[in-house]
């Protein structure tokens, strides 16, 4: 045991991952299990951070959990079938206006 606990945990997106990481990085080495999630976070983040966090605050006002929220906006579904393929088990995805809204929601921020 090295001495650190988890002081709060919370969801964040891909794009915090990259932020957070690479203000490590640059002010020290970071640990081996860092940098691959920091080279993850670079491949795979498809907004930045401002956009990332506007669509989660979006989603989570729609009445998505911020999880939920934050796992829509790294991949960015674009149809009922993918968000359908994502969260199979969750409630929500019976309400059809819901979805609807959650689908136009990412198209608006989707890649530009």
């Amino acid at each position: 045991m090295d001495g650190k606990q988890i002081e709060k945990s919370e969801p964040v997106t891909l794009a915090e991952v990259r932020a957070i990481l690479s203000s490590r990085r640059e002010a020290g080495d970071l640990l081996y299990e860092q940098s691959i999630a920091l080279d993850h976070a670079n491949k795979f983040a498809r907004l930045d951070i401002e956009k990332a966090h506007k669509l989660v605050e979006e989603l989570v006002e729609s009445g998505v959990r911020k999880d939920m929220a934050c796992k829509l906006a790294d991949l960015l579904p674009q149809s009922k079938e993918e968000l359908q393929m994502l969260f199979p088990k969750e409630r929500f995805i019976s309400d059809e206006p819901l979805i609807e809204k959650i689908i136009s929601t990412i198209q608006k921020y989707g890649e530009s």
